[in-house]
């Protein structure tokens, strides 16, 4: 543990203005995936603290490889960290998953590969499941159809703090986001109708619609590949807004090296408008990454642009067009989280390039276009982040949850 003098120096060098120490170590959250993985892949995997959650006093966190299918050889599991003081406990949650899947191999087997992207909506968590493991992929195909069927994941945290798991996307070989709009519960992702169809190389970027608070769902849009066998094509993030809900996707003809194109849409009053220029502006055309909402009616996406030097660009996004944020754009963003106070947030953003540095911003709601430095990571490779009674909590790629003390 660095001494509190230690780190008050090294808050200095580090440029944070002595606001925060220097991170240090909280944990290694998943030693066990880390052992499995070298075992399997000698660290040739993801080993990263994905994402971070702070929701009713937990700091839930993702974890997993959806590119390895980790959570096939051993279960991947909603994880999280209560803190108080200088006390720290990590637990695993139980997943409520009878019937929804293969036989569990414990209580807290999710199923997934790789557990990411937790959405608040409306006051509950959710998250959407990005791969299912295998055995789920043979239970499936195990039911009495002809052809064989395709079916995602979503999870629900309940009051008792267990997780729901509803196999009910249909089609969905992969769920990428999750959003609440208009009342109801909208997923985005990729697949095809059945396995038949996957098969032949013939994937769709999918929208689909739950009125029941995800039990089940039904496909509302998709659209092909438009070279079949050739390419890939998914919707990744949503966002809602007013009276829109965009989602954002891409094709990637994986097969003919070409670039990614973007493809997204605007789902306003049951119909899908594609998004164009007239209606966004530059992101029209850009690959997002990244989607968070400030309020109902607006929102903050990341994109990437391979026609300029910057890591990416930011958007504020409303359901009447986006206006860029020039003073982001030497940031590589990575992840953002909500401060302590209303309209407070903090970014995360590297600075691009191989040996790049990560930096903490502060931004206001009212003045986002102005991010106040408050930390310097130096070249720790970060992942995610969350403020907990002004603590900063910080992923890293190498699978460590580091804490950086408010010293004000």
């Amino acid at each position: 543990m660095t001494s509190p003098l230690l780190a008050a120096i090294a808050a200095c060098i580090l440029g944070a203005g002595g606001e925060y120490t220097e991170p240090e170590t909280l944990a290694y959250p998943h030693v066990d995936y880390l052992q499995k993985g070298d075992s399997l892949y000698g660290y040739d995997f993801n080993q990263a603290v994905t994402d971070l959650m702070l929701h009713n006093g937990k700091l839930w966190m993702g974890y997993g490889d959806a590119t390895k299918n980790m959570g096939s050889s051993m279960p991947i599991e909603f994880r999280y960290y209560s803190v108080s003081g200088t006390d720290t406990t990590m637990s695993s949650a139980e997943v409520i998953a009878n019937g929804q899947g293969a036989a569990q191999r414990s209580p807290f087997d999710s199923g997934e590969e790789q557990i990411d992207a937790y959405r608040l909506i409306d006051g509950t968590l959710w998250v959407a499941g990005i791969d299912s493991n295998n055995p789920d992929e043979e239970w499936t195909q195990a039911k009495k159809s002809n052809p064989k069927l395709i079916e995602g994941n979503v999870f629900r945290l309940e009051s008792d703090g267990r997780w729901t798991k509803f196999r009910s996307i249909p089609g969905g070989e992969h769920v990428h986001d999750v959003a609440g709009f208009d009342g109801d519960i909208y997923a985005v992702g990729s697949g095809a109708n059945d396995r038949a169809e996957w098969e032949k190389g013939i994937v769709h970027r999918y929208l689909w619609r739950s009125t029941d608070n995800g039990k089940t769902f039904k496909t509302v849009f998709r659209a092909p590949t438009p070279d079949t066998g050739k390419s890939d094509t998914r919707f990744r993030r949503l966002l809602a807004v007013g009276k829109t809900l965009y989602a954002f996707g891409y094709v990637n003809p994986m097969k003919v090296k070409l670039p990614q194109k973007a493809a997204h849409i605007a789902w306003r009053n049951d119909e899908a408008a594609p998004v164009t220029s007239a209606m966004l502006g530059d992101l029209a055309s850009l690959i997002v990454t990244r989607t968070w909402n400030l309020d109902a009616d607006r929102g903050i996406v990341i994109a990437r642009d391979t026609n300029t030097t910057a890591p990416t660009r930011a958007f504020v996004v409303d359901e009447k067009g986006a206006v860029e944020l020039k003073g982001w754009a030497k940031m590589r963003v990575v992840d953002m989280a909500p401060g302590n106070t209303k309209g407070e947030y903090y970014v995360l953003a590297g600075s691009g390039g191989t040996n790049e540095n990560f930096d903490v911003y502060r931004v206001n709601a009212a003045s986002l276009d102005a991010p106040a430095h408050v930390l310097d990571a130096r070249n720790i490779r970060m992942e995610s982040i969350a403020c907990w009674n002004g603590d900063l909590y910080l992923g890293t790629t190498d699978g460590q949850l580091l804490r950086s003390f408010h010293t004000k």
